[in-house]
């Protein structure tokens, strides 16, 4: 990936302790959120007590409630996905506050119709097309990553909207990197299967341990479906490593709580920090 296209966290700083896409050209006329533990020190979200996950897996509403509200975006409208580490992908056609059943990725072109995913180390990735007003918004953990749910993401928007690979702009949002995603032979060997000859781009051997990268691993993904790689932005960051900034289950344990990555077709002239929407 070009140098120009990753941005260090403090870069995309903004309202509510979340990173904001506004500062990225290609995602104008999107609402896009990643929550951050500064998220939870601010407004409505920093009042928030009880558990984040119960005993289930399932999200605390109120967790989530305070969230939007300490960002912006209306969680009335709010749709969500009952995540499963797979690769389907579900479209949105009521802007309303509503769980999607057994699936890792949203996609639609409604206006002010946020989605959301949540994380603690897996990458949240959005996808914009700017021509057609069509938006997905991912969720990759490993399995996510070596099953392209990128590239079927990709598909959706011309499945559904008639967008070309060319016109898709993605962003992969806080995960893990490679330097602390030590992983098995299990996964080892699906990233081989899922990448053949360029698995060393996403499995680095140190010394006998093999870490994943999951930010190439969803970058090669959407190259496959037909993604520009000058398309293709990030955040520079490792949720594992940055404690003071991000929560992480491979740092904390199932105990971890989880961030909200969050994006909103915004209305015409309406701001692109939640505010509009």
């Amino acid at each position: 990936m070009n140098a120009e296209n990753e941005y260090a966290p403090a870069e995309l700083l903004g309202p509510g302790g979340a990173l904001w896409l506004d500062k990225v050209a290609a995602f104008d006329g999107l609402a896009a959120a990643f929550t951050t533990r500064k998220t939870l020190e601010e407004g409505p979200a920093a009042g928030f007590e009880g558990p984040v996950l119960d005993d289930d897996g399932r999200i605390n509403e109120e967790y989530v409630a305070r969230l939007c509200a300490t960002v912006g975006f209306p969680y009335g409208r709010l749709s969500s996905c009952r995540q499963v580490h797979g690769t389907e992908i579900c479209r949105v056609v009521v802007a309303e506050r509503r769980w999607l059943g057994a699936c890792d990725g949203l996609a639609t072109d409604l206006v002010d119709a946020p989605l959301a995913v949540f994380t603690a180390d897996c990458v949240p990735i959005v996808l914009w097309a700017a021509r057609a007003g069509a938006l997905a918004l991912l969720h990759a953990g490993w399995r996510g990553a070596l099953g392209k749910i990128a590239a079927r993401g990709v598909s959706r928007l011309d499945d559904y909207w008639q967008v070309r690979p060319e016109e898709v702009a993605v962003f992969l949002g806080p995960g893990i990197g490679p330097c602390c995603y030590d992983v098995g032979d299990y996964v080892a060997r699906a990233a081989e299967a899922a990448f053949a000859k360029r698995a060393g781009q996403v499995l680095v051997d140190e010394g006998g341990v093999r870490r994943l990268d999951l930010y190439r691993a969803n970058e090669l993904a959407a190259q496959e479906a037909g993604v520009l790689p000058e398309n293709i932005y990030r955040v520079a960051t490792c949720t594992s490593c940055e404690a003071e900034l991000f929560i992480s289950a491979r740092r904390n344990g199932k105990a971890a709580g989880r961030l909200m990555a969050a994006a909103a077709i915004e209305r015409a002239g309406a701001g692109a920090t939640g505010d509009g929407i």
